[in-house]
């Protein structure tokens, strides 16, 4: 590969060699343009116009898109706030059938603890 490099190069061609350039700088080595320019209106008043009002039109959708972003995470904060609540009230209901629960439980052994002893009284020996 370098032997093919050198032989390209070495060519006392200009046409060849401004070519090889281009390959190996990968069209990156001049200095090129991003966006088209119009000749009419770069470096005039009206230029300066409408590069100003195009400005003005990327401000006002740079603050729309913070609005936009700031009720997203209004609306995030205000779904997690539902959510707390919503759990809240739900730990609330199963606290209070934990508490159902254990006092039935306890009357049941209460219960059958009596009637044990008023079936078997006492033992005679």
């Amino acid at each position: 590969m370098v032997k093919f490099f050198e032989a390209m190069k070495n060519q006392n061609d200009p046409e060849q060699e401004q070519k090889m350039r281009q390959v190996l700088y990968g069209g990156r080595g001049d200095i090129k343009r991003h966006y088209a320019v119009d000749e009419k209106l770069y470096g005039t008043e009206e230029g300066a116009k409408l590069a100003e009002e195009a400005q003005r039109k990327t401000e006002v959708a740079v603050k729309m898109k913070q609005k936009k972003k700031q009720r997203k995470t209004s609306d995030s904060n205000k779904d997690e706030i539902e959510a707390k609540r919503t759990s809240t009230s739900e730990d609330t209901i199963s606290d209070r059938s934990a508490i159902k629960n254990v006092a039935t439980g306890m009357l049941a052994i209460g219960v059958l603890g009596g009637l044990s002893l008023l079936i078997g009284g006492k033992r005679s020996q």
